[in-house]
C-alpha cells in the first residue's frame, strides 16, 4: 500500500475514532446532568415529606439533602474535568499507537517515521492524564504511578540494548545519547520505588510523581535538542539533511512543551479554568463539601447517622479558659479533666467556635465569654457551643474530619475568635467556607476580633493587624498542627477549585471588600474593649461592614432582610454603649435567620 494511501486511511481513522469518543463522553456528561437533575427533585420531596415529622427529623432531612446536593455538584465537576482530560489523553494515545499497529503488521511505510508520532504522542497523553488526577484519588493516582513504573522499566530496557547494540567505531555516537535517555528512565524507576516504599500522602505523591515525569521530559527534550543539531554540525554533517532529522527534534520540542505545562503554576491555571466551564461558584464550593465529607470513605447514608450519634456540645458555664490554650500547654490531669460535651441533636447547638490555637487564650476566653453573657442576657440560659477540645475524641480525630459539614451544619451560629493568627490556620479559614456553604446565612456568621491593649491606638493597630492578616490569606502558606490534616485538607481544595490560588482569592475576597471602613468608623472615641467588643453601635457598624462579604443576588437579598428588620433585631444590640459586647449571636424566633445591619459580622 502507498504511503499517502496509508497516511489518508490512517487520519480518517483517527477522526472518526475520536469524533466517536467526544460524542460518548458529551453523553455520559448529559447523562450525568440528567440524573443530578432527578436528584433535586427527590431531596425537595424528602424534605416536603418530612416537614410534617418532629423538628430533629427535619433537620436530619435538611443537612441530607444539602450533602446530596453537595455530592451531585462533586459528581459533574469530575465528569466535566476529569472525564475531558481522560477522553483527550485516550485520542492522543490513538493517533501514536496506530502506526505502531500498523508496523507491526507491515503495513506501515518506513518514509513515514511511525516511531515519531508514537514518541510524540505518548508524553502528551500522559499529561492530560496527570492533569485529570485529583489529589483525592488515591487508588487512581496509584494505578497511575504503577503504569509510569513499568514505562520506565521498558524504555530503560530499550534504552540500554540500543546504547549497547551500537559499533563501536560510530561515528554518530549514539550510544551517549541512548545512554543518558536510559540514565533518566532509571531515575525514574528509582522515583517509583522510592515512591512505593514511603507511602506518602496521595496529595504528596502526586506532586512528586508529577515533578518527577516534569524533570524527566525536560531532560529527555534537552538531550534531543542538543544532541541532534550537534550531531549534524560535528560527527555527521549528512545527518543534517537526513529525513530523521526534523522528526527527532519535534520529539524533544514536544518533550519540552510537555514539561512546561506541567509547571505546577500553569497546571493549576489550566485546572482552574477547566472547572469553570459549565458550572458555577455554588457547585464548585458544595464540591469541596462533598470532598470533605469523602474523607472518610464512607457513603452519605453511613455518614449521616454517624454524625449524628457523635455530635456534641457543651454548655458555656462548663468551659474553661483552658479548653483554647494550646495542647501543648494545656493542664494535665492533676489540674482536672476537661469537661466533655454532651450529646446533642443537630440544630440544638447555638454555635460553633473558630478560633486558631497559635492565638492567646486568654484573649480567646475573654471574647467568647463576652459573646456567651450577651447571649445569656438575651435568651436566658447559657449557649450551648461546639469546641474541639471538648466535642471531639482527640485521640481519634480523623474520624471526625468527614463530619464536620454536618456538624457545622448543626450549629445555628459561627462565631469566629479573630486573632492575628486566625487567617493563618487552614481549618478556621475551612470551617467558615463549609459554614457558608452548609448554612447559605451570612448573617449567622460572628466575628468578634481579638484586640488586646489599653488604649484606642493600640486596640486600633491590632485591628489593623487582623485585617491586614485576612488581606495576606495564601492557602499555600496556611498551616494545621498535624501535617496529614493539612495535606487533606489541600487535598480537597484543589479537588474542587483547581488550584490553591483560586480559594485564596475566594477567602481573600470575603473580606477585603470594606476593609478602608475601619479608618472612616474607628477613631479615638470608639472605645474596643480587650475582648473584641464595640462601645458604640456606630463603631461596631463600621467592623461589621468591614468584615460583610456579600457576592450576587444573595447576598443583596441578605442586605436588604437585615435592613428590613433592623427595627425588630435592634434589642439584640441595644446597650452597647453600656459595655463591651459582641455581636449578637442570636434573636428572637420571630427574627432568626435576620438581623440589623448592626449586628452582621461577616
Amino acid at each position: 500500500m502507498q504511503g499517502p494511501t496509508v497516511a489518508a486511511v490512517y487520519v480518517v481513522v483517527c477522526v472518526g475514532f475520536t469524533v466517536g469518543l467526544f460524542v460518548a463522553y458529551s453523553l455520559w456528561a448529559l447523562a450525568s446532568e440528567s440524573a443530578a437533575g432527578k436528584g433535586r427533585p427527590r431531596a425537595r420531596r424528602a424534605e416536603q415529606l418530612q416537614a410534617g415529622k418532629r423538628r430533629d427529623d427535619r433537620r436530619s432531612a435538611d443537612v441530607q439533602a444539602r450533602l446530596q446536593r453537595a455530592f451531585h455538584a462533586r459528581r459533574r465537576l469530575r465528569v466535566r474535568v476529569q472525564g475531558l482530560m481522560l477522553t483527550t489523553a485516550l485520542a492522543v494515545l490513538v493517533w501514536g499507537l496506530i502506526p505502531a499497529g500498523l508496523v507491526a503488521a507491515d503495513l506501515w511505510p518506513e518514509s513515514l517515521h511511525s516511531w515519531v508520532t508514537a514518541f510524540c504522542a505518548f508524553p502528551v497523553a500522559f499529561v492530560f492524564t496527570l492533569m485529570s488526577l485529583r489529589p483525592t484519588d488515591t487508588v487512581c493516582i496509584r494505578v497511575v504511578s504503577g503504569c509510569w513504573l513499568v514505562i520506565a522499566l521498558l524504555l530503560t530496557g530499550c534504552f540500554v540494548a540500543l546504547a549497547l547494540g551500537h559499533p563501536e567505531d560510530d561515528p554518530a555516537e549514539t550510544e551517549w545519547y541512548f545512554g543518558a535517555q536510559a540514565l533518566i528512565c532509571s531515575g525514574r524507576v528509582l522515583f517509583e520505588v522510592h515512591a512505593t516504599v514511603s507511602s506518602p500522602p496521595p496529595r504528596r505523591r502526586l506532586l512528586r510523581l508529577t515533578g518527577v515525569v516534569r524533570g524527566s521530559m525536560a531532560l529527555g527534550g534537552l538531550a534531543s535538542l542538543l544532541y541532534f543539531p550537534l550531531r549534524a554540525l560535528y560527527l555527521e554533517p549528512a545527518f543534517a539533511s537526513s529525513k530523521d532529522f526534523v522528526p527527532s527534534l519535534a520529539i524533544g520540542v514536544v518533550e519540552i512543551v510537555c514539561a512546561v505545562l506541567l509547571h505546577p503554576r500553569l497546571r493549576g491555571v489550566a485546572l482552574a479554568a477547566l472547572s469553570r466551564i459549565g458550572s458555577t461558584p455554588e457547585e464548585r464550593e458544595a464540591a469541596v463539601v462533598a470532598s470533605l465529607c469523602s474523607l472518610g470513605r464512607l457513603t452519605r447514608s453511613e455518614l449521616l447517622p454517624l454524625a449524628e450519634a457523635s455530635f456534641r456540645a457543651v454548655r458555656f458555664d462548663k468551659l474553661r479558659e483552658s479548653d483554647l490554650s494550646p495542647r501543648g500547654l494545656a493542664p494535665g490531669p492533676a489540674a482536672g479533666a476537661a469537661p466533655l460535651g454532651e450529646p446533642c441533636e443537630l440544630g440544638e447547638c447555638d454555635a460553633f467556635v473558630s478560633h486558631a490555637w497559635s492565638d492567646p487564650a486568654g484573649a480567646k476566653w475573654a471574647a467568647l465569654r463576652a459573646w456567651a453573657e450577651r447571649f445569656e442576657a438575651e435568651e436566658g440560659r447559657w449557649p450551648k457551643v461546639w469546641v474541639d477540645r471538648v466535642c471531639i475524641d482527640q485521640a481519634n480525630i480523623e474520624a471526625s474530619l468527614p463530619c464536620l459539614p454536618i456538624f457545622l451544619a448543626g450549629c445555628h451560629t459561627l462565631v469566629i475568635l479573630a486573632g492575628p493568627s486566625w487567617s493563618s490556620r487552614l481549618w478556621c479559614v475551612i470551617e467558615l467556607f463549609t459554614f457558608l456553604r452548609m448554612k447559605g446565612a451570612e448573617d449567622r456568621i460572628c466575628v468578634v476580633p481579638l484586640l488586646p491593649g489599653d488604649t484606642a491606638q493600640e486596640q486600633r493597630a491590632a485591628l489593623e493587624g487582623v485585617v491586614a492578616s485576612f488581606a495576606s490569606f495564601d492557602a499555600r502558606q496556611a498551616l494545621c498542627s498535624r501535617s496529614e490534616d493539612r495535606e487533606a485538607l489541600l487535598a480537597v481544595i484543589e479537588t474542587s477549585f483547581g488550584s490553591l490560588a483560586s480559594f485564596s482569592e475566594w477567602a481573600k475576597s470575603l473580606f477585603s471588600e470594606r476593609a478602608t471602613i475601619v479608618s472612616r468608623h474607628f477613631d479615638a472615641r470608639e472605645t474596643v474593649g480587650a475582648w473584641g467588643g464595640v462601645e458604640t453601635s456606630r463603631g461596631w457598624q463600621g467592623l461589621s461592614r468591614l468584615f460583610r462579604a456579600r457576592s450576587g443576588a444573595a447576598g443583596s437579598r441578605s442586605g436588604r432582610r437585615s435592613r428590613r428588620h433592623s427595627s425588630a433585631a435592634g434589642s439584640a444590640c441595644s446597650g452597647a454603649s453600656s459595655g463591651p459586647v459582641a455581636a449578637s449571636p442570636r434573636v428572637s424566633d420571630a427574627t432568626r435567620g435576620t438581623s440589623a445591619e448592626e449586628c452582621e459580622v461577616v
